[in-house]
Protein backbone atom coordinates (compact mmCIF):
# COMPACT_ATOMS: atom_id res chain seq x y z
CA UNK A 1 0.00 0.00 0.00
CA UNK A 2 1.27 3.47 -0.90
CA UNK A 3 1.56 5.30 2.44
CA UNK A 4 1.74 8.83 1.02
CA UNK A 5 -2.05 9.36 0.75
CA UNK A 6 -2.56 8.01 4.26
CA UNK A 7 0.20 10.20 5.68
CA UNK A 8 -1.28 13.20 3.88
CA UNK A 9 -4.73 12.40 5.32
CA UNK A 10 -3.11 12.17 8.76
CA UNK A 11 -1.67 15.67 8.26
CA UNK A 12 -4.94 17.05 6.87
CA UNK A 13 -6.91 15.53 9.75
CA UNK A 14 -4.58 17.10 12.33
CA UNK A 15 -4.76 20.49 10.64
CA UNK A 16 -8.56 20.51 10.66
CA UNK A 17 -8.54 19.24 14.26
CA UNK A 18 -6.34 22.17 15.25
CA UNK A 19 -8.55 24.66 13.41
CA UNK A 20 -11.74 23.28 15.00
CA UNK A 21 -10.11 23.48 18.43
CA UNK A 22 -9.07 27.08 17.79
CA UNK A 23 -12.59 27.96 16.66
CA UNK A 24 -13.96 26.27 19.79
CA UNK A 25 -11.90 28.60 21.97
CA UNK A 26 -12.43 31.78 19.97
CA UNK A 27 -16.07 31.72 18.89
CA UNK A 28 -18.17 34.57 20.29
CA UNK A 29 -21.71 35.81 19.88
CA UNK A 30 -25.27 35.16 20.96
CA UNK A 31 -25.10 31.47 19.96
CA UNK A 32 -21.71 30.95 21.59
CA UNK A 33 -22.63 27.80 23.52
CA UNK A 34 -24.15 26.05 20.48
CA UNK A 35 -21.04 26.71 18.36
CA UNK A 36 -18.63 26.03 21.20
CA UNK A 37 -20.16 22.55 21.70
CA UNK A 38 -20.42 21.87 17.94
CA UNK A 39 -16.75 22.69 17.39
CA UNK A 40 -15.86 20.48 20.35
CA UNK A 41 -17.71 17.58 18.76
CA UNK A 42 -15.73 18.12 15.56
CA UNK A 43 -12.33 18.34 17.22
CA UNK A 44 -13.02 15.43 19.58
CA UNK A 45 -13.81 13.17 16.63
CA UNK A 46 -10.81 14.35 14.61
CA UNK A 47 -8.51 13.87 17.60
CA UNK A 48 -9.70 10.29 18.04
CA UNK A 49 -9.22 9.64 14.34
CA UNK A 50 -5.74 11.14 14.44
CA UNK A 51 -4.62 8.33 16.73
CA UNK A 52 -6.34 5.67 14.60
CA UNK A 53 -4.78 6.99 11.38
CA UNK A 54 -1.35 7.20 13.03
CA UNK A 55 -1.60 3.62 14.21
CA UNK A 56 -2.60 2.45 10.73
CA UNK A 57 0.49 4.21 9.33
CA UNK A 58 2.73 2.49 11.90
CA UNK A 59 1.10 -0.91 11.31
CA UNK A 60 2.20 -0.51 7.70
CA UNK A 61 5.77 0.16 8.88
CA UNK A 62 5.83 3.80 7.84
CA UNK A 63 6.80 6.78 10.01
CA UNK A 64 4.22 9.21 11.31
CA UNK A 65 5.01 12.93 10.96
CA UNK A 66 5.93 14.28 14.37
CA UNK A 67 6.34 18.04 14.11
CA UNK A 68 3.97 20.85 13.23
CA UNK A 69 6.25 21.93 10.40
CA UNK A 70 6.07 18.39 8.99
CA UNK A 71 2.28 18.45 9.29
CA UNK A 72 1.99 21.83 7.55
CA UNK A 73 4.38 20.70 4.80
CA UNK A 74 2.23 17.62 4.12
CA UNK A 75 -1.27 19.08 4.36
CA UNK A 76 -3.33 20.69 1.63
CA UNK A 77 -5.39 22.45 4.32
CA UNK A 78 -4.80 26.03 5.34
CA UNK A 79 -2.55 26.07 8.43
CA UNK A 80 -3.42 29.67 9.25
CA UNK A 81 -6.23 30.33 11.71
CA UNK A 82 -8.11 33.54 11.03
CA UNK A 83 -10.68 35.18 13.30
CA UNK A 84 -13.95 34.93 11.36
CA UNK A 85 -17.51 35.25 12.61
CA UNK A 86 -19.18 32.12 14.01
CA UNK A 87 -21.09 31.16 10.85
CA UNK A 88 -17.96 31.70 8.76
CA UNK A 89 -16.16 29.28 11.09
CA UNK A 90 -18.90 26.72 10.51
CA UNK A 91 -18.71 27.19 6.73
CA UNK A 92 -14.91 26.94 6.78
CA UNK A 93 -14.97 23.70 8.78
CA UNK A 94 -17.69 22.27 6.51
CA UNK A 95 -15.46 22.86 3.49
CA UNK A 96 -12.50 21.31 5.28
CA UNK A 97 -14.54 18.23 6.19
CA UNK A 98 -15.64 17.91 2.57
CA UNK A 99 -11.97 17.94 1.58
CA UNK A 100 -11.22 15.25 4.17
CA UNK A 101 -14.00 13.07 2.76
CA UNK A 102 -12.68 13.47 -0.78
CA UNK A 103 -9.15 12.54 0.31
CA UNK A 104 -10.39 9.59 2.38
CA UNK A 105 -12.57 8.31 -0.45
CA UNK A 106 -9.60 8.40 -2.83
CA UNK A 107 -7.51 6.59 -0.24
CA UNK A 108 -10.25 3.98 0.28
CA UNK A 109 -10.06 3.09 -3.41
CA UNK A 110 -6.38 2.26 -2.96
CA UNK A 111 -6.74 0.20 0.24
CA UNK A 112 -5.23 -3.22 -0.26
CA UNK A 113 -6.41 -4.82 2.97
CA UNK A 114 -9.62 -5.05 5.01
CA UNK A 115 -8.14 -3.18 7.98
CA UNK A 116 -7.48 -0.11 5.83
CA UNK A 117 -10.95 -0.33 4.30
CA UNK A 118 -12.56 -0.54 7.75
CA UNK A 119 -10.59 2.36 9.22
CA UNK A 120 -11.09 4.65 6.23
CA UNK A 121 -14.72 3.61 5.73
CA UNK A 122 -15.54 4.36 9.37
CA UNK A 123 -13.63 7.63 9.10
CA UNK A 124 -15.74 8.76 6.13
CA UNK A 125 -18.99 7.87 7.92
CA UNK A 126 -17.99 9.96 10.95
CA UNK A 127 -16.75 12.92 8.92
CA UNK A 128 -19.92 12.93 6.81
CA UNK A 129 -22.03 13.02 9.97
CA UNK A 130 -20.10 16.04 11.26
CA UNK A 131 -20.31 17.71 7.84
CA UNK A 132 -24.09 17.23 7.96
CA UNK A 133 -24.21 18.85 11.43
CA UNK A 134 -22.29 21.86 10.16
CA UNK A 135 -24.30 22.12 6.95
CA UNK A 136 -27.57 21.95 8.90
CA UNK A 137 -26.32 24.69 11.22
CA UNK A 138 -25.68 26.99 8.25
CA UNK A 139 -29.16 26.57 6.75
Amino acid sequence: MNMKPLINLFADNFTVYSKAHGYHFNVVGPDFFQYHKLFQEVYDYLYEQHDILGELIRQNKAKVPTGLKDICDLTVMDCELSDPKALDMVEDLKKDLESLVMAANALYEGCADPACETVIGDYVVGINKLRWFLESTIK
